[in-house]
Formats: C-alpha cells, structure tokens, sequence
C-alpha cells in the first residue's frame, strides 16, 4: 500500500481517498461560535485562535500550496500528505499538541495536506514576537523527530507491532478506542502499509466480537 496513486483535491473536491468517501474536504467552522472556517481577517483568527476549529473524520485542514496560519492540535489525528512528481505520499501523523502547517513559520505555503485521520480540534498557532518564532521552530524540530520515529515504527517489523503503536497514538495511553471509533479499515492499512484483511484479523484478536468494525470494513472479526 502506498498514497502514490492518490489524487491530490481541489479546493472544493471531496476528502483523500485515504480517508471516508464523500466527506467534506474543508474544516467546518463551531456553529456555537460563529466564525468563518476560512479565517479571512485578523478578528476571524482572534476567534479561531479562543475557541478552535473542529473538523469531522476526512475533513481537510490546510491545502499544499495555499497560505494561512500555523496550527496546533487540540484533538484528534490529522494525516499530513505531501503532493510529489511520483504522486502523494503520506509524510507524518500529527496528534494533540503537535504543530502543522509549519511552513508558515517562514511565511511560505504549505507544503503538506491536512486531512483529519478523526475528529480533530484544532487552533492557529499565533505569535507577537521574533523570539516566540524561533521557540517554536525549536519545537517544530523536536517535534519531526518524534514524528520521523513513529512513522518508522509504523513501517517497519511486523504488522503486529506496527498496529499495537499506532492504536497506542491514537489512544495517548489512555487505553484501547472503541471499534467504531477508529479510522477506516483501509486508512489503517494504508498507514502501516499493510493488507487490510491482515488487519482485520489483528483486530479481532484485539477486540470482542461484540464491538463494530472499523466504518468501511468488510471483513469479520
């Protein structure tokens, strides 16, 4: 499995294949708050920035390309997709706390597609000062490094283990999610780069028979 034969959207094309058909591709802004998802002003930001912005399992982010602020995770997985002359390539998972969009640091687009893995809570990443800059780039590093770790972990050795860290991830260390609030069967193989049947079977061994299938799968635990 590999994102290579996925096409990148349009601005206003349904989510990444990786994630649930038909989903819309943009974040959807807090209906109880009022603000645009866009952000188009400094007040909008303001608003974004106390309250958040809540996105619904395949709903996108940011775009590669486009411009905007930087984002830090409040909730949830964003899946972070790199566009590139062999096709697309899934580069990082980005989880509670983790910054995306970093790009914006330098004022330049982004270089990535957020696509929410799950439901995502999400605020722009604002700063006043030049020394306020250099302390998140200095976490940004930080933070790629664990990245680069985790996705190694989610490649390599066996599929087991590879399933075990991601479900690890997603859960924080809070213990396992319920079936039904996992990721598609087919995003979690595609993630571990692993066939879905053998998924399937890992899961059952880690779930009861009574919980729900991953949305979208077919196989039986």
């Amino acid at each position: 499995m590999n994102f290579s034969s996925f096409q990148m959207p349009a601005a206003d094309a349904p989510g990444l294949a990786i994630l649930p058909k038909g989903a819309g591709s943009h974040a959807e802004p807090d209906t109880a708050r009022g603000f645009s998802a866009s952000l188009p002003s400094a007040c909008a930001q303001a608003q974004a920035q106390h309250w958040g912005l809540s996105l619904a399992s395949g709903q996108q982010l940011m775009a590669a390309g486009s411009q905007g602020p930087l984002w830090r995770v409040a909730e949830g997985w964003l899946a972070l997709i790199q566009p590139g002359g062999d096709g697309n390539a899934l580069v990082q998972l980005a989880g509670p706390g983790d910054i995306a969009g970093i790009a914006a640091l330098s004022g330049n687009a982004y270089r990535e597609t957020a696509v929410a893995l799950t439901a995502v809570r999400a605020s722009p990443e604002l700063w006043r000062h030049e020394s306020d800059r250099l302390l998140l780039m200095h976490a940004v590093m930080a933070q790629q490094q664990r990245q680069a770790r985790d996705m190694a972990r989610l490649r390599t050795g066996a599929v087991q283990g590879r399933l075990r860290h991601l479900l690890a991830m997603l859960t924080a260390g809070e213990g396992l999610l319920p079936r039904k609030a996992l990721p598609q069967l087919r995003d979690l193989a595609q993630i571990i780069d692993a066939a879905p049947a053998t998924i399937c079977r890992e899961l059952g061994r880690l779930f009861p028979e009574t919980t729900r299938q991953p949305q979208g799968s077919a196989c039986v635990a």
